[in-house]
């Protein structure tokens, strides 16, 4: 799988930015505390969204404060992740969209994928899949975070 673009907004230090047209090799340089590793482990609370719930991922990154950690400081909006990538190099473009906010201390989803070719499988507030998965999504976000 190739990553053509990443936006991210709220989530942790990054208020809104994309990165677009990204090559096969892409290296990542900047001072500490820039967001390095920030970008880097959206893949791991996707991927703990998968495997788990998405409670547990903001858990996990987020400790007791969870959403409140993991949500950029001061602003207002949902944590918003996009992804955009070909399975393979001649496959259509999908996209992977997932929209977080908090009601009454929980977390949910105000949306989960748009605009995508393909069928994919969606992170539900339990965990629980919400269609038929022809891009094992679970698998991608696995191999992205090692």
């Amino acid at each position: 799988m190739k990553i053509e673009s990443i936006r991210l907004k709220n989530f942790r230090t990054f208020q809104n930015i994309e990165m677009k047209n990204i090559p096969n090799f892409c290296v990542i340089v900047g001072a500490n505390g820039t967001g390095k590793s920030t970008l880097l482990s959206v893949f791991g609370f996707l991927r703990d969204a998968y495997q788990s719930n998405l409670h547990t991922a903001l858990t996990k990154f987020g400790g007791s404060k969870g959403f409140n950690e993991i949500k950029s400081r001061n602003q207002d909006g949902d944590i918003e992740i996009e992804l955009k990538f070909r399975q393979k190099p001649d496959s259509p473009l999908a996209t992977y969209y997932i929209s977080i906010n908090e009601n009454n201390g929980q977390p949910i989803i105000n949306e989960s994928i748009k605009n995508t070719h393909h069928n994919l499988t969606g992170i539900s507030d339990s965990g629980a899949s919400n269609s038929v998965s022809k891009i094992n999504l679970n698998k991608f976000f696995i191999n992205l975070s090692i």
